[in-house]
């Protein structure tokens, strides 16, 4: 049964109620509209964010075709404004960070960007800041992805293909964890000075 709109609004105003409740609490994450809700919620609640993941699939188009041809094009564009519109606001902000480390770098990673002038302008302003793991760190394929925010928004990814994760709330163990997981896999990644743009 496809995902509606109102579906994604619920469960955005689930997720929102989680985070604000202070008390610890999960909530499953079981596909890419999810995924997408899931980082629009820590673009709008969180000050710094740190991501790793595959190659930024969440913010490149083909994420959004798929979504497309599975749930409709008018889920897919409305979760793409959302998105975008978070994105926007958030590098407003010039104290807000994102750091993200990339499994795998390539210069089409930036090529497809759902919303590049607004990530461009965060790589401007050093509100972005982006990593990649060398291809001679044999298992980095067998590190799981995930984000995390100070508001203490944990996404642990189950499975890469599916997108699928658990999401904690409020959790400090879990949110430490998952802040010192990323601090040592950045002790492990190279900046990128200099990614390749096409503003679209």
């Amino acid at each position: 049964m496809a995902i509606t709109i109102k579906d994604i609004k619920d469960y955005y105003q689930l997720l929102q109620s989680k985070l604000k409740s202070d008390e610890p609490d999960f909530e499953y994450n079981k596909d890419r509209c999810h995924n997408s809700t899931v980082l629009r919620l820590m673009l709008d609640e969180s000050k710094d964010i740190y991501m790793f993941c595959g190659e930024l699939s969440v913010l490149r188009q083909p994420f959004y075709d798929y979504i497309t041809e599975s749930e409709g094009k008018q889920v897919s564009e409305m979760l793409v404004k959302s998105i975008c519109d978070s994105f926007k606001s958030f590098v407003q902000d010039e104290d807000h960070q994102i750091n993200i480390i990339l499994e795998s770098y390539n210069d089409d990673v930036f090529k497809d960007l759902i919303c590049s002038e607004s990530f461009f302008e965060g790589i401007d302003k050093s509100i972005i800041h982006i990593f990649s793991l060398s291809d001679k760190i044999d298992f980095k394929n067998e590190l799981s992805h995930f984000s995390v925010s100070n508001r203490k928004i944990v996404r642990l990814e189950k499975d890469k293909i599916d997108h699928n994760a658990l999401c904690s709330f409020n959790n400090d163990l879990i949110f430490d964890m998952a802040k010192n997981t990323f601090f040592k896999i950045k002790s492990m990644a190279k900046p990128i000075t200099d990614p390749v743009f096409e503003l679209v």
